[in-house]
């Protein structure tokens, strides 16, 4: 449109060359899909002047403190490393900061960059960090990602540029430098964009029940929207000319990532309709794809199920389930279409429930079949009637469908599927 408020999110992988595009997509990728361990996510590094005052009065080194000890800290950040001008206290060593000091800082592993100062087109004045000094970095698989209130670092017209700098960075033939920044093509004000990194900081702090956006452009974006709601025409400069380097879609991490667990059959028979998916999630997001089609895709509820609709068979009866979650590691894993499965329904069993194997020593795998869509719920009972969970509760479709449990200890339990007005029992027998 002719506003300033962006309709799409864009980002830059700026490269000159086949090599420094290979390492902008290798370090994205490997951020998202196979990102390293350790507890370098939840260090943060906050560098400022000692100049001002912007917003509501605060100096640059205020400025970001303020998002520090407001946000970050109160998320899941544990340590802040501070480059600020001036002895300012804290952690902020005596005197002014060197480019030596933040290059040790981010070799060692840093989250997220936060800046707040004045700049050039090749550099931050604050430490004297510039391009060559992003081309000294050593911190493979240790990426951050930057936001940057200051003039002109993202000025990429007729120059190679600070922001390139960071997205260009290799060591040892590997990814160096930042995932991801957010820098200006043109000298900044100083209230705006301030008021901006602070909307920007707080998402990233903002809990999963809060449904805030979770990838970088995303999160750069909503705190410009903020700004020009606030700031009127005084934001909209800001907004146009502070530029994403980087995959605007790259989910970015705040805490050290975790495992996802999974519970789904690996083989299912060409009458499914339903796969029921179980995980240790309270929030996330399931997809079945095969040969670059996607065939479903849902979110994980509260209780940590997705049930994936199968409207169709993949392309070689075989399909990747992919689960994603923020701050989690990417779980993988396969599902397999075979005729073979099917299973006729007992006369006596109108829901044709099959529970295998029985007895079992660890997993067991149900299916039942639906002849309509209805209500259904899958409960567990010890042999005294009490409730020992709920498998599933809610509405499917007709078809087969598939589940899998394991209790927490043996014995003999009894299982109660009710589907509309049916209800089909099956006693299950567990073994250490």
């Amino acid at each position: 449109g002719n506003d300033h408020y962006p309709d799409l999110f864009i980002g830059r992988f700026s490269a000159e060359t086949p090599r420094q595009l290979l390492t902008m997509v290798d370090r994205t990728l490997a951020y998202e899909i196979n990102p390293s361990s350790g507890n370098w996510y939840t260090r943060a590094i906050g560098i400022g002047s000692e100049t001002g005052p912007g917003y509501r009065g605060l100096m640059d080194y205020q400025q970001i403190r303020f998002v520090d000890s407001a946000y970050l800290l109160t998320a899941t950040y544990r340590h802040i490393a501070e480059f600020f001008d001036g002895s300012q206290g804290g952690n902020d060593a005596n005197g002014n900061p060197t480019a030596s000091m933040l290059r040790t800082a981010i070799n060692r592993g840093g989250g997220i960059i936060n800046y707040c100062g004045h700049g050039s087109t090749t550099g931050w004045v604050t430490t004297h960090f510039d391009n060559s000094q992003v081309s000294k970095l050593e911190n493979n698989n240790k990426w951050p990602y930057i936001i940057s209130v200051s003039c002109a670092t993202g000025n990429f017209v007729h120059q190679d540029c600070f922001a390139e700098s960071w997205l260009r960075a290799s060591y040892g033939g590997k990814p160096a430098g930042a995932v991801a920044v957010l820098m200006p093509t043109i000298d900044q004000s100083w209230d705006p964009p301030m008021y901006a990194q602070q909307q920007m900081n707080a998402l990233l702090a903002a809990p999963d029940s809060a449904y805030p956006p979770r990838t970088f452009a995303a999160i750069c974006m909503d705190g410009c929207i903020k700004m020009n709601d606030e700031y009127g025409t005084d934001g909209y400069e800001i907004t146009d000319t502070w530029t994403v380097f980087g995959d605007p879609s790259l989910e970015v991490r705040t805490d050290t990532p975790k495992d996802i667990e999974a519970d789904y059959p690996v083989s299912v028979d060409d009458t499914c309709s339903s796969i029921l998916v179980k995980t240790n999630l309270h929030n996330g997001r399931v997809a079945l794809f095969s040969k670059g089609i996607i065939y479903a895709v849902t979110n994980v509820d509260s209780f940590g199920n997705a049930l994936l609709p199968v409207d169709s068979i993949p392309t070689g009866n075989q399909a990747d389930l992919t689960i994603t979650a923020f701050n989690h590691r990417p779980f993988f894993g396969k599902i397999q279409w075979s005729s073979d499965l099917d299973m006729k329904t007992n006369r006596k069993n109108a829901l044709g429930l099959k529970v295998f194997p029985n007895p079992a020593k660890a997993m067991v795998s149900l299916s039942f079949v639906l002849k309509t869509g209805n209500e259904t719920k899958m409960n567990v009972y010890d042999l005294s009637g009490k409730r020992i969970t709920t498998l599933f509760s809610g509405k499917l479709a007709p078809g087969k469908h598939y589940l899998r449990w394991k209790p927490n200890t043996s014995g003999v339990y009894i299982l109660r599927l009710k589907a509309g007005k049916n209800i089909v029992e099956k006693k299950i027998v567990f073994l250490k």
